[in-house]
This record gives structure tokens, C-alpha cells and sequence, in this order.
């Protein structure tokens, strides 16, 4: 267990350093930056959502998705509406645009994914993903 440890921890950290590089010289998020984009695959999951809800979802402060979410509203992909039921809050809604916008990088995302594994098996893609989501809903659940 303790060199699977260690190989664990050494590459996240490798990952984690190639993720920034690769952020800092792509393309992919001019028209919508990186957190935008995991609001508006949130919304586009689950469908609209109060501000609350979203910022639970992404583990995220209640006032850095105020803040993506105006910037997301100022560029047409994301409306805001007052909430039905409790009208101090609001439901923030995918737009068209802003669906778009979303697809197009989720689409050159995959295509980047499919070139980094194209010598992998379709089966260990999957286990990948599997094993990813599991990290994923563990660092969810961690404080």
C-alpha cells in the first residue's frame, strides 16, 4: 500500500503541474473560462439551479459563483431569474450561447483525450474514468 501511495501522490503532483502548463498555453477556454465551463456543465446535467446548489455541486464559496455567474451573464451564456418559491434567491439557467460554448470545448476536450489514450484499450479508458470519478466523490466528501 505505501508505494502505491507514493506512486499516487508523485503523479498528481506530475499531473497537477502538467494541467497548469497545459492551461496556461491552450486556446480551448477564450470564450468561456474554466470555471464558467464547469458551471455551465453542471447546469447543463442537472438543469437550472439556484447559486447555492451550484457552489455546493463544485465545492465552491456561494461568492465565487456569484461572481462566474455575472461573468457568464455579461458574455450571454447564463441567465438569472429571481427563484419562485424564495424570492431572495435566484435560478441561474444555461443559455443557447452559453450551451455552445460549453460543447465546443467539451468537444476539443475529448478530442485531446482520445489522442493522449489512443494506445489504450477502450476497457482501460473506462476503468480510468471509473477510477478517476472515484477519487473525485472521495475528495467530495473529504474536508
Amino acid at each position: 500500500m505505501e508505494a502505491g501511495l507514493d506512486r499516487l501522490e508523485t503523479q498528481m503532483a506530475v499531473l497537477a503541474r502538467r494541467i497548469e502548463h497545459k492551461a496556461r498555453t491552450t486556446t480551448t477556454f477564450r470564450e468561456m473560462d474554466r470555471a464558467a465551463y464547469l458551471i455551465a456543465r453542471t447546469l447543463d446535467a442537472g438543469g437550472s439551479a439556484s447559486l447555492n446548489e451550484i457552489a455546493r455541486a463544485l465545492s465552491l464559496d456561494g461568492s465565487t459563483v456569484t461572481r462566474q455567474v455575472a461573468g457568464m451573464e455579461a458574455r450571454g451564456q447564463a441567465t438569472r431569474k429571481i427563484h419562485p418559491v424564495d424570492g431572495r434567491a435566484w435560478i441561474i439557467s444555461l443559455t443557447p450561447v452559453g450551451r455552445k460554448a460549453m460543447e465546443k470545448i467539451s468537444a476539443t476536450r475529448r478530442q485531446r483525450f482520445s489522442e493522449w489514450v489512443a494506445d489504450w484499450t477502450p476497457a482501460d479508458v473506462d476503468r480510468f474514468g471509473e477510477l478517476l470519478q472515484r477519487f473525485n466523490e472521495a475528495l467530495a466528501r473529504s474536508r
